[in-house]
């Protein structure tokens, strides 16, 4: 069978024409979708990339001035630890009042004393012993032993009126068992405007 297209060639051209320019309009926006999903993609990764870093930048800001903040409390830490342990071996010292009364009830009665005096007499202060640094031991260790200069000598100056009063009142304190040495340093005598009498200087250790 014979089939004869009696559309005219030219109308035969558009169709054909209008077919090419739907596929490759169709190809084209393919393709441009395909390649639209990429720079998306890329863009909001670069967003989120840009907003990690800021936070970073922040967080870094964040940890510098809490070490800062660390480092200050960490020295009133180290300060407040050793003022605690300083507090606790002044506490540890000897009783001065049981001390003075213990030297009242050796002294015999002809003495009198003018001056009574510690050695070093600033504890701390002395230039043979430096203070040492003290500071706060890790966790699970034992708290450091803290060293405070502190008075070893006693010096005990006054008068009595009897030659024989201030040897009594040395072996009246050696007696006590409270001192490691005691030991008469001079004994002089000396005119007062009615009556003579003896000054001495007693060295008591510890």
């Amino acid at each position: 069978m014979i089939t004869v297209n009696l559309i005219p060639k030219r109308v035969q051209d558009a169709q054909v024409r209008r077919r090419h320019i739907k596929g490759w309009t169709l190809i084209n926006l393919v393709a441009g979708v395909s390649l639209a999903v990429p720079v998306c993609i890329d863009r909001v990764q670069q967003a989120k990339a840009q907003e990690l870093q800021l936070e970073r930048t922040l967080l870094t800001r964040e940890l510098t001035a809490m070490r800062k903040q660390l480092v200050v409390v960490e020295g009133q830490a180290e300060d407040a630890f050793l003022r605690l342990q300083r507090a606790d071996a002044l506490r540890s010292k000897r009783a001065w009042s049981g001390m003075l009364a213990l030297i009242g009830s050796a002294m015999p009665p002809q003495c009198w004393l003018t001056r009574l005096a510690t050695d070093p007499k600033t504890p701390g202060r002395g230039p043979s012993r430096p203070a040492p640094a003290v500071k706060r031991p890790p966790a699970g260790q034992a708290s450091p032993q803290v060293m405070i200069e502190a008075p070893r000598k006693l010096r005990l100056i006054g008068r009595a009126t009897g030659a024989s009063d201030p040897l009594a009142f040395v072996t009246n304190l050696k007696e006590t068992g409270v001192f490691h040495r005691v030991s008469l340093a001079g004994t002089s005598r000396e005119q007062g405007e009615r009556e003579s009498n003896f000054r001495f200087e007693i060295v008591c250790e510890w």
